[in-house]
């Protein structure tokens, strides 16, 4: 993206004042004008991979994560078992999260 970036300037450079014209004729102008977007559309990757590897860890290090995704990857035949086990691991979750913030707090406080 920088690259092309720094070819489209130089090139508007090179054309001059009919690349700063508008028109149907410019063709440095619009490849100039989508600049930004290649660089907003490369940015949106970067922290899409980004996203995609926190979330990947934070399934594989949870405690109960792992338990509740297998439950709900069980086939419908085993679709009551599957429930059973979802509800578990769904308290042992929320039940995780609340000692996880009252732990925080009384740490920070005292």
């Amino acid at each position: 993206t920088e690259r092309g970036r720094r070819i489209v300037e130089c090139g508007m450079d090179i054309a001059a004042g009919s690349a700063i014209c508008r028109g149907d004729k410019n063709y440095m102008g619009n490849a100039y004008m989508s600049l930004p977007i290649a660089i907003t559309v490369e940015g949106a990757n970067i922290m899409t991979r980004s996203f995609q590897i926190i979330g990947q860890g934070l399934t594989r290090c949870h405690p109960h994560m792992s338990d509740l995704l297998k439950a709900l990857q069980l086939p419908p035949s085993e679709e009551k078992h599957g429930v059973k086990i979802f509800v578990k691991q769904f308290h042992k979750i929320v039940g995780h999260g609340i000692t996880n913030f009252f732990g925080s707090v009384s740490r920070g406080v005292g």
